[in-house]
């Protein structure tokens, strides 16, 4: 068997590494990031009316990272464009799908619906969790649109594809 670093390179290992929410240590393995795509579908639209919205992906079968906050690239026409990702429910408005995956496309303006999206997730920015406010989300997704970006230029990868 083949290992890296003291983990045994295993698509078992992998899927906990991904349950875990530990995506870097999964692309580690796999060598390259993991990748979720899906067709951009409408959702509660939350985020639009807080300043951030999102594409909202259908489900799909590959393993989906634990619920939290994530940062990955995806290629929208030929270009990379940051994200921040957030997979679970919406615990502040108490509403949602266990597994739902919300990605931000950092500075994009346009519409994705109905188009297939794929992101390669680079790291984990935190745990998924409930705020007071929609203020303090609001307040919250700053900082993690700040993390995903500079993660992902640290990451300096090739564009998603």
């Amino acid at each position: 068997m083949q290992s890296l670093g003291g983990d045994v390179i295993s698509s078992a290992r992998i899927r906990d590494l991904l349950s875990e929410g530990q995506v870097r240590r999964a692309a580690e393995l796999m060598q390259h990031e993991h990748l979720v795509q899906g067709r951009v579908v409408h959702g509660d639209a939350r985020g639009r009316t807080i300043g951030f919205p999102t594409a909202n992906l259908d489900r799909t079968s590959v393993v989906i990272p634990a619920p939290g906050v994530y940062a990955a690239p995806t290629e929208i026409k030929k270009r990379r464009w940051p994200c921040a990702i957030h997979i679970g429910e919406s615990p502040t408005f108490e509403s949602g799908t266990a597994g739902k995956i919300e990605v931000h496309v950092i500075g994009f303006e346009g519409d994705l619906y109905d188009q297939t999206l794929g992101v390669r997730f680079v790291d984990s920015i935190r745990e998924a969790k409930r705020f007071h406010s929609a203020d303090d989300l609001a307040r919250q997704l700053q900082q993690d649109i700040q993390s995903a970006q500079r993660l992902l230029d640290q990451s300096n990868g090739p564009p998603a594809s």
